[in-house]
């Protein structure tokens, strides 16, 4: 019942974002040419992009699922939802303005497109937050609870235990255990492995996680085999639940599955152009926003001691490539010649170099 229920909200989910966006253009182009402009022809002469927008409210959403917007609420996490909803839309902005630019399509205002952006980010964002506090609220109230029983008495079992009952809003009820022997503090022992179909059967819960122990895993093809059998999800607890990145990623070729440990988004085509695109704009934003506070900070540095401004660091990055990072001056000319690295208490700083260190302002200039 669970399950389908997540579809169903999953497809009104894209719908309404679908919808928001559409709308979003509307009232940008509105606030844009009525209310700032006063143009009232240019409202109908925009109306030849409803064909763009149409198609833009549909695959935006489509990036959404593919930044896991969309993933099982139980466990997302809600302030990187909301990162991505913004990351999302703007790409899809950049990308718009880049292909605006290369068409020669004079008719849009950039500052229609950025009002389209903000709007748009805002509504949805507004929509998934009260979405959320909906579910909660029917969750505190005993509806959409998800009713589990553990496989297994270990370390981890007692891990997922008390990390589901410090998060109750994840609607999560744990039924019981089941394992060889009775242990304190996993509450109710349903009974043993081999007592599981009937266990099952009887308790009927929405999910089993399996949290063997290396010394039990000759049961996991039992178990597997008779969750199978009863239509049950099942989610796995590995031994080795400790050396597994929140993350991983899973490869799969012949009968050979591997997790791979240190992957990141930006291995990924996709996500390294939506990162090297949001790296772009957002500095780009923060140089002009910050300029007065860096030609001030700037002009503090070269008043505070005599030599330049900026001080050059090698540091080693993607790829292992050697890099120089750029920050304001904080130490008198030669004393950072000999040594890369300083203390808190560093007589070789100057007052005006603790100052802007204590409020990280020498770190702008790697934007």
């Amino acid at each position: 019942m669970i399950k389908r229920n997540q579809k169903l909200i999953r497809i009104l989910n894209y719908l309404t974002d679908a919808f928001l966006i559409f709308i979003s253009y509307y009232l940008a182009v509105y606030l844009k040419y009525i209310i700032i402009d006063g143009r009232v022809e240019t409202w109908a002469a925009s109306r030849i992009f409803t064909l763009f927008i149409i198609c833009y409210s549909l695959l935006l959403p489509a990036a959404y699922y593919a930044f896991r917007v969309y993933a099982q609420r139980r466990f997302s996490d809600e302030a990187g939802e909301y990162f991505n909803i913004i990351l999302v839309n703007l790409t899809g902005t950049l990308i718009t303005a880049t292909a605006f630019y290369v068409l020669r399509v004079t008719e849009f205002s950039r500052v229609a497109l950025f009002l389209f952006f903000l709007i748009s980010s805002a509504l949805v964002i507004l929509k998934h937050f009260v979405g959320r506090r909906i579910i909660l609220h029917y969750r505190n109230l005993g509806y959409n609870v998800q009713h589990v029983v553990i496989i297994g008495n270990g370390k981890h079992a007692q891990h997922y235990v008390e990390d589901i009952g410090k998060e109750k809003r994840l609607g999560i009820q744990i039924d019981g255990y089941v394992s060889a022997v009775m242990k304190n503090g996993l509450g109710n022992c349903l009974g043993s492995y081999e007592d599981l179909e009937e266990i099952l059967q009887r308790w009927n819960p929405d999910e089993i996680v399996i949290a063997l122990e290396p010394h039990e895993l000759n049961w996991m093809e039992d178990i597997i085999a008779i969750a199978g059998k009863e239509g049950m999800h099942v989610s796995l607890i590995p031994f080795y639940n400790d050396y597994i990145p929140p993350h991983p990623e899973i490869d799969s070729f012949g009968r050979t599955r591997l997790i791979n440990l240190r992957a990141t988004p930006m291995d990924s085509v996709f996500g390294a152009f939506v990162k090297r695109a949001a790296d772009i704009f957002l500095s780009s934003l923060m140089l002009v926003l910050l300029s007065p506070l860096m030609l001030i900070t700037a002009l503090g540095v070269k008043l505070s001691s005599p030599g330049p401004v900026l001080f050059r660091q090698q540091r080693v990055g993607k790829d292992k490539k050697i890099f120089s990072m750029l920050k304001f001056r904080s130490m008198r000319v030669n004393a950072e010649e000999n040594t890369a690295w300083s203390k808190n208490e560093d007589p070789r700083k100057t007052k005006f170099g603790s100052f802007i260190r204590k409020y990280s302002i020498d770190e702008l200039p790697q934007l």
